[in-house]
């Protein structure tokens, strides 16, 4: 699991510094909500440690720091999409 994790962080990094994705969503912006997604990722590995539960959609929805993670990573792609 943490090897897919790492993975999928390292391509969305890669994803957002892309020439095309930054011509395309107008500046770099998007380059900051890797550290957001990084700090999702490592709380989600934590709560996923510590609690003995076993579904994933009810690890998520019971920790209160990754839904306000999952809440400003939202609100941050809107902005950098939409607004700047």
């Amino acid at each position: 699991m943490y090897l897919f994790m790492g993975m999928a962080i390292m391509f969305y990094a890669l994803w957002c510094g892309d020439e095309q994705t930054v011509q395309r969503m107008g500046g770099s912006g998007q380059v900051w909500t890797v550290v957001i997604l990084i700090a999702l990722a490592l709380r989600y590995i934590l709560v996923i440690e510590t609690d003995a539960c076993a579904d994933p959609i009810e690890v998520i929805f019971k920790d209160k720091g990754l839904i306000w993670l999952g809440i400003i990573y939202v609100i941050n792609m809107f902005g950098i999409m939409y607004v700047f």
